[in-house]
């Protein structure tokens, strides 16, 4: 977790696993972050086959109850946007390969990366909360879960009239928090949005895993940041996590449908087409 909803100091954890067949003592195991950063774990911490340990930045009295701790490391940091980390066995040479490592992009606010499967290196950003107390995502201390498949909205005929109406895809805000979609629905029966997908122009996609209506003549707000990373004037429905959009434009704009980035809205279903897919106007035809 690089990119807690709490301070960083305090909520960023790392989670080993032991996927061997014997107990390991991880005493001596070094850390090592993207600046070099180094932990070397000092006390005498044992792990057993199959099982999860979580490594916490903040210590527990100042973590209160936002993610159990089994063990503090107080040297490293993780960055939010082009972070490393890497894990040494005890005594490694300093040219030493580590046993395991993993490098990121950029860290979605409130959200952990998660390993599918320990026996390889596919990760994901996490969408399920792991607690009641707060909304940050992923599942500390357990293995992966797959979230479950979303129903796609039926549908007999001609697929809803929803149209993308409104694009932020530069605001004066990080664009992680700010970045938003409006979709509007200008159908004339009410549509749920649950299993509705968004691609952008680099092909990555956002399933909408919750059942979330929209009335005939209404618009709902799909927004990048987590009700806790946006400014009070904003209003979140829904937060979408895979999509980026870029687009050249000035900041404080947001697009309307004559000027929309390449983004596309899908009904989930197989061999379907795009509902909306709408591509960029050059750069000079951005509003004023």
């Amino acid at each position: 977790m690089a990119a807690p909803s709490i301070d960083d100091a305090v909520g960023e954890f790392i989670e080993i696993a032991n996927a061997d067949i014997v107990r390991v003592n991880l005493q001596g195991w070094r850390l090592v972050d993207k600046r070099n950063r180094s932990h070397v774990i000092a006390t005498e911490l044992w792990i057993e086959p199959g099982a999860y340990l979580v490594l916490t930045r903040g210590a527990v009295d100042k973590l209160a109850g936002y993610v159990h701790s089994d063990y503090q490391f107080y040297s490293l940091q993780l960055v939010n946007t082009d972070g490393k980390l890497s894990l040494f066995a005890p005594n490694s040479a300093v040219d030493a390969q580590p046993v395991d490592e993993f490098t990121w992009d950029k860290a979605s606010p409130g959200a952990s990366f998660e390993r599918t499967d320990l026996l390889d290196n596919n990760w994901v950003v996490a969408t399920t909360p792991w607690s009641a107390t707060h909304i940050d995502k992923g599942s500390p201390g357990a293995a992966f879960v797959a979230p479950p498949t979303p129903t796609p909205t039926p549908t007999s005929g001609p697929a809803p009239l929803l149209r993308l109406s409104e694009i932020m895809a530069a605001p004066s805000i990080d664009d992680a928090v700010g970045e938003f979609i409006e979709i509007a629905n200008v159908d004339a029966v009410r549509v749920n949005l649950q299993g509705w997908r968004l691609v952008d122009g680099g092909n990555h996609s956002h399933v909408i895993a919750t059942d979330l209506w929209i009335e005939p003549g209404a618009y709902r707000v799909l927004t990048k940041g987590t009700p806790s990373h946006l400014p009070i004037i904003f209003i979140r429905i829904i937060n979408f996590l895979c999509c980026s959009l870029p687009i050249p434009m000035a900041p404080f704009h947001s697009l309307r449908r004559a000027i929309l980035p390449t983004l596309s809205l899908w009904m989930l279903l197989p061999g379907a087409a795009p509902v909306c897919a709408y591509k960029p106007a050059p750069a000079s035809s951005a509003p004023t």
